[in-house]
């Protein structure tokens, strides 16, 4: 997402740019959200379908979380566009239970 936020929106802009990466615990879930003033962003292409890209970022997400994750974008009042992530929080135990992790805790 941030490397995308540089290719699709920053890297035509003239002047002063900006990228804010916050993330925060909210109800047993990790928000992450990453904020850019760049062109904005379409969530669909001419076609009326999504980008390849957020289409195997979606199907990643829904493989390891099912339900529980989420990708939404958004556009702020004063342009630019906002990519919010959402993903069950988990500690590096529950991840290795769940498959998400190997078998064995990193050293």
């Amino acid at each position: 997402m941030v490397e995308n936020a540089f290719v699709h929106g920053l890297e035509k802009v003239s002047g002063q740019i900006y990228l804010t990466i916050q993330s925060q615990l909210q109800d047993n879930q990790l928000l992450i959200r990453i904020e850019d003033n760049g062109l904005g962003f379409r969530t669909k292409q001419p076609n009326g379908r999504s980008g390849v890209g957020i289409s195997n970022t979606r199907q990643r997400l829904y493989q390891s979380y099912g339900e529980s994750a989420s990708l939404r974008f958004e556009q702020p009042m004063h342009g630019g566009t906002a990519v919010v992530l959402t993903l069950p929080f988990m500690t590096e135990t529950d991840m290795i239970t769940s498959g998400i992790l190997g078998d064995t805790l990193p050293i």
